[in-house]
């Protein structure tokens, strides 16, 4: 599995928990309809450290790297990142990883 895993700093104006819990509500609701996203996950900091450093993380997980690509082109995400995030966003980083995980 390919997790994708993105960390956003706000502007200065979005930077206070409801413009985190609203960065977090849009993408929970609009990327999992994505094709090939098989997972979401996103939230804030948990501590003051992290908070120092980014306001909200999303994690979006496929089968393959392969359908990173699609994901990224598709019309939803464009919409998702042009219209919406990117007004708010100062500083975004994103990486893929391979993932693997077990849970108790």
């Amino acid at each position: 599995m390919i997790e994708r895993h993105h960390y956003f700093k706000l502007k200065a104006e979005h930077a206070h928990p409801e413009g985190r819990d609203e960065v977090v509500r849009q993408v929970l609701e609009v990327l999992p309809s994505v094709p090939g996203v098989i997972g979401v996950s996103a939230g804030v900091p948990a501590d003051a450290d992290a908070e120092r450093s980014w306001d909200v993380f999303v994690t979006v997980r496929f089968a393959s790297l392969a359908e990173v690509d699609g994901y990224r082109a598709h019309p939803t995400h464009r919409e998702l990142v042009d219209r919406f995030l990117s007004p708010r966003v100062d500083v975004k980083k994103a990486w893929n990883f391979l993932a693997r995980s077990v849970d108790r």
